[in-house]
């Protein structure tokens, strides 16, 4: 449980960054900056899930596998959110006039 409240804490702090970002770029960073909310949020879920899981199994109740299921998830939203980025950047370093960055 130490390390999913670790990742908790790690995500809530990004969570907003990651929103900023997003505002920044409008549009055409909704592609990747997105999904990589998604992700945060996925990986939110899975972090409380496991969290609870690890209390019930403390009581000696049934724990269940949704915190591995979503964790799993988590990762394709990872992988869209890394292909949106790289996508993002290829289309700035494209466009002849970008001289800054947005």
């Amino acid at each position: 449980t130490r390390l999913s409240i670790a990742e908790l804490a790690i995500y809530v702090v990004l969570v907003p960054v990651i929103i900023y970002i997003l505002l920044r770029h409008r549009k055409s960073g909704y592609l990747g900056w997105g999904f990589l909310i998604i992700f945060c949020s996925l990986r939110l879920a899975a972090d409380g899930i496991q969290i609870s899981d690890h209390d019930k199994a403390a009581k000696g109740e049934p724990v269940s596998n949704a915190g591995a299921i979503v964790n799993a998830i988590g990762i394709s939203g990872l992988l869209y959110s890394l292909s949106g980025i790289i996508h993002e950047w290829s289309e700035l370093l494209a466009s002849p006039l970008s001289t800054t960055f947005v």
